[in-house]
């Protein structure tokens, strides 16, 4: 049996599939991608989750009620946070420590693409926290109850980030436009 395999644009003929264990030309080449992409979508899912743990941790130790009746609170906090700090910048830009290094450690955000991972970020965790100041009030309101005031206080600093970093774009964009001209 003959096959035809196209190997780097040229074709090879008289090699069998068998015979070909080397993933550039073996016929299971779209198997290895399909692969290795579900392998780079585990590694951000697990990231997420590492995320996720970091947050509630982090909470813990700002805080937050510990215990098996508030468990499941945390940790559907820490999945929110999560969500408005690490997915987006999952999203945009992968396994490239240098970026993430760049944009959180730093804070130096380049283009618009980094002002709009940036500062909402920042957002929900400034609004968390500012969310977190009615908690120990003894006004015994249902509102006050963990984690209801900093998740209110983690949106609206997300969607604050969102209109504020929207500005930085828009500003940044037409102050490149002047420096061209």
């Amino acid at each position: 049996m003959v096959s035809h395999l196209v190997v780097r644009g040229s074709y090879r003929e008289g090699v069998s599939r068998a015979s070909c264990r080397c993933p550039v030309m073996s016929y299971d080449y779209e198997k290895y991608l399909i692969h290795r992409t579900e392998l780079k979508n585990l590694i951000l899912h697990s990231y997420y989750f590492t995320c996720a743990i970091a947050n509630a941790l982090g909470a813990i130790v700002l805080g937050a009620p510990f215990g098996i009746q508030h468990f499941k609170k945390t940790v559907h906090w820490s999945l929110l946070m999560s969500v408005f700090t690490f997915v987006p910048a999952a999203s945009v830009f992968g396994q490239s420590w240098n970026d993430w290094h760049r944009i959180f450690a730093r804070n130096a955000p380049v283009g618009s693409t980094d002002f709009m991972i940036c500062v909402p970020a920042y957002g929900a965790v400034i609004g968390a926290w500012f969310g977190a100041w009615p908690m120990p009030l003894d006004w015994e309101r249902p509102w006050q109850d963990w984690p209801i005031c900093v998740t209110y206080g983690a949106i609206s600093g997300y969607l604050i980030g969102m209109m504020l970093s929207s500005g930085f774009a828009i500003f940044h964009s037409r102050q490149s436009r002047v420096k061209s001209d």
